[in-house]
């Protein structure tokens, strides 16, 4: 890691033209001790920045329901709070580069979205328009409720969760690693929806479906490029389509003795999946059975220590949906599981890094009272990449 020295300048309007960024420490050298005391600051205002200085920040309870402001931290490795989470009502919320010890609850919020924050709990988001969560390691589930509202999107990218449970919204899950013990995926789609190129694994629980559908408009979901797996024999089913208007193409489902499919309606299309070990086939087209020849599997084991590649030997390689929408991203035919089509995972295990960009270590500012039109000094320490 280097070290440099940042000499900044920064000149602050009493006007307020321009958003600020406000700094917490509580070691008393930034703005504010606590977040919370930022938050009721009638200084601070909506469209503003909290800037948590690399420390260990002890907080309960944060709330906020009248400002729309972002969260940021030199790196959830780095800007740490303990004690607790958020709750949060209305307007738009940001999150970046955070350990948080708790959850987040977020209730009639126009957008929240999460960025390299490693999270403890939950996410809840209650009734808000828009939620994106990229980057992101969640000890708990998230859950997106929308039935108040209409024309909400969801966006669950790169994470790595126990569990998703969307309602009433247009919602893209891709590329995250799911390992919970109770349903994966719940998908109630109201707009053009996609769950793809997810690794997903039930452990134990009350499992009904790994991935369950249902419609609540004529939109499609499309389902494809995902392995499920289930580490104990168990009569359940991997995928619960609902009768839906859904595309259920290029996945592989493996282990566990478990039904691959059950409510298949007429507006459902199934087909090239792969199915091994498991009671039953799949219906429709260009099904394959046979062991999928990951480079390394092992169903007691996490995902985050196995290798979902293909083998030279696979019969998963170009064996899936012909049609070119579905290639791979070097134009030949897809490749079933998790590294095959438009949108590969990337890489196995998933893990949340701090922001790649130089970083904030230390930060002093003088003077901390400005008269208008004044000029502040800040001087930061920081790191260049990680």
């Amino acid at each position: 890691m280097k070290l440099i020295t940042l000499l900044l300048l920064a000149f602050i309007l009493v006007s307020r033209s321009q958003a600020a960024i406000w700094v917490v420490n509580q070691n008393g050298t930034g703005n504010f001790l606590t977040i919370q005391s930022a938050i009721n600051s009638p200084t601070v205002q909506s469209g503003d920045t909290i800037f948590l200085a690399p420390s260990n920040h002890f907080e309960q309870g944060i709330a906020n329901s009248t400002k729309s402001l972002t969260y940021l931290g030199s790196g959830y490795d780095a800007s740490i709070i303990h004690g607790g989470g958020f709750t949060l009502t209305n307007g738009v919320h940001r999150f970046s580069g955070l350990h948080i010890d708790g959850s987040i609850n977020a209730t009639l919020c126009d957008s929240l979205k999460l960025e390299s924050v490693e999270l403890a709990g939950a996410v809840l988001s209650d009734n808000c328009y828009h939620t994106d969560i990229i980057g992101c390691r969640i000890g708990g589930t998230v859950t997106h409720p929308s039935n108040a509202i209409t024309g909400s999107t969801f966006k669950l990218q790169r994470c790595r969760t126990s569990g998703v449970s969307v309602s009433n919204a247009a919602a893209t899950i891709t590329q995250n690693v799911v390992d919970g013990t109770n349903n994966l995926v719940s998908l109630s789609a109201n707009g053009s929806s996609a769950i793809s190129n997810n690794v997903l694994r039930h452990a134990s629980g009350n499992l009904v479906s790994i991935i369950e559908l249902s419609n609540t408009s004529s939109y499609a979901i499309v389902v494809t490029n995902n392995v499920l797996y289930y580490t104990q024999s168990a009569q359940r089913y991997a995928i619960s389509a609902g009768n839906s208007t859904a595309y259920i193409f290029n996945n592989i489902l493996r282990e566990g003795g478990f039904l691959p499919i059950r409510d298949v309606g007429p507006s459902t299309a199934v087909g090239y999946n792969s199915v091994f070990n498991m009671l039953g086939g799949m219906p429709g087209p260009g099904n394959i059975g046979g062991d999928p020849r990951f480079v390394e599997f092992n169903t007691s084991d996490p995902p985050d220590s196995l290798d979902f590649h293909l083998l030279s030997i696979s019969p998963c390689i170009n064996t899936g949906n012909p049609d070119a929408q579905y290639n791979d991203l070097d134009g030949s035919r897809n490749d079933m599981g998790v590294y095959g089509g438009v949108g590969p995972i990337g890489s196995i295990p998933i893990v949340v890094e701090p922001p790649n960009y130089p970083a904030v270590t230390n930060l002093s500012l003088f003077p901390v009272i400005v008269p208008g039109n004044g000029t502040i000094e800040i001087r930061a320490t920081g790191r260049i990449g990680r």
